[in-house]
């Protein structure tokens, strides 16, 4: 791509954080690998990373189970212990060009806790209610992904 994976890799971070949470051993480097050779698009050669719409082409080709996501609504519908998401979203749904970032989160305890909401961040967020996730923010897409609930640990 046409910049780098602290810049624009929110997307492969999430699906990767999304994996380890569903128990997956699947290595960084070779999701990395993977979705530069095989299954998604990037958008403008990768300069903003990859189509979140495309991204159910990884979950079709992987066979994981998955549901589409377009209301935050559907969170607090669906929430169960365990589930867990991919979300893409506006930063800023008034200014739109503060740019779009891509989560993992999981439903546990009776909140969402939710892995590398900003870039860098060490710690994962922990919400009570979904709206609070995104903020200011306007959901793109987001997917449920399906299958065994893993605690965590080793996450990005």
């Amino acid at each position: 791509g046409l910049s780098t994976l602290d810049r624009v890799g929110c997307g492969i971070i999430a699906i990767y954080n999304a994996l380890r949470l569903l128990g997956s051993p699947e290595k960084l480097t070779d999701l990395i690998r993977e979705f530069e050779t095989n299954s998604t698009e990037t958008i403008s050669f990768g300069f903003f990373g990859i189509n979140p719409f495309s991204m159910k082409k990884y979950f079709e080709a992987q066979y994981i189970p998955h549901s589409k996501i377009y209301r935050m609504k559907t969170l607090d519908k669906q929430k169960e212990e365990g589930s867990i998401y991919l979300l893409t979203f506006w930063n800023d749904a008034k200014h739109l060009t503060k740019g779009a970032h891509t989560v993992a989160l999981c439903y546990t305890d009776g909140r969402y806790v939710v892995f590398n909401r900003t870039n860098g961040s060490r710690e994962p967020a922990v919400f009570e209610n979904a709206h609070d996730i995104i903020g200011n923010g306007l959901l793109i897409c987001g997917y449920r992904l399906y299958g065994e609930f893993y605690d965590g640990e080793d996450m990005v």
